[in-house]
């Protein structure tokens, strides 16, 4: 489990403690883009390209990179 978040850990992630600022930016506006797409692609042209459960994994693991690093969700527009 990990103490800090309170998951299992990820294999497909980096572990947050071990990440810098400029690492989690990185990753946040990957994330970011990659559920934007997978949002247009659900509710705009009624497709389905990942199964729930990872769609919820990319989610949470936004949400955990803004709560480890706040500083990141002030610095790009996020427009969902």
């Amino acid at each position: 489990m990990n103490a800090v978040h309170g998951a299992k850990r990820d294999r497909y992630f980096q572990e947050i403690e071990k990440m810098d600022r400029s690492q989690a930016e990185k990753e946040w506006e990957s994330l970011r883009k990659a559920i934007e797409y997978h949002n247009d692609l659900y509710y705009r042209k009624h497709q389905r390209q990942i199964a729930d459960p990872v769609y919820d994994r990319l989610n949470n693991r936004l949400r955990e990179l803004e709560s480890a690093f706040p500083e990141i969700r002030n610095r790009f527009e996020w427009n969902t």
